[in-house]
């Protein structure tokens, strides 16, 4: 994966991804609430994916062609689970999208397959349940 620089999200207007904007219980037996803020943005051929989770550690990225995208990663000091596994709109070029990981932001800059707008970030129509 290859760094990118924050210079990329400038002038980029950002919509929260669907549930993600709340807090949320994650996926673990664990029952502590972790918030989460998830953001995207897009031009006709790139999409700006911001996932905002203070103190992670070891972050886990994976994108897939058919445009799937799932990350996960340990939170606070009590190291609880966190995990998102969406499908986007449509495909991706993988070889092309760039990640920078900090320990409060993981920003993805991720490659439409084909240059058009998308007027969805996911491939379903529902919203997702708050993770």
């Amino acid at each position: 994966m290859k760094a990118m620089s924050m210079e990329w999200m400038i002038g980029i207007e950002h919509r929260p991804i669907p549930g993600t904007q709340f807090s949320a219980r994650n996926r673990s037996r664990h029952s502590q609430m972790v918030s989460v803020l998830g953001l995207w943005g897009q031009r006709a051929d790139v999409l700006f994916v911001t996932i905002d989770l203070p103190n992670t550690k070891n972050v886990k990225l994976k994108l897939e062609p058919e445009g799937k995208f799932y990350f996960s990663a340990t939170v606070g000091s009590e190291n609880l689970p966190y995990e998102i596994d969406i499908n986007f709109h449509d495909k991706v070029k993988v070889n092309e999208s760039k990640a920078s990981v900090g320990p409060r932001t993981i920003v993805y800059l991720i490659k439409k397959e084909e240059s058009k707008w998308w007027n969805r970030l996911l491939k379903e129509e529902e919203r997702l349940q708050c993770l």
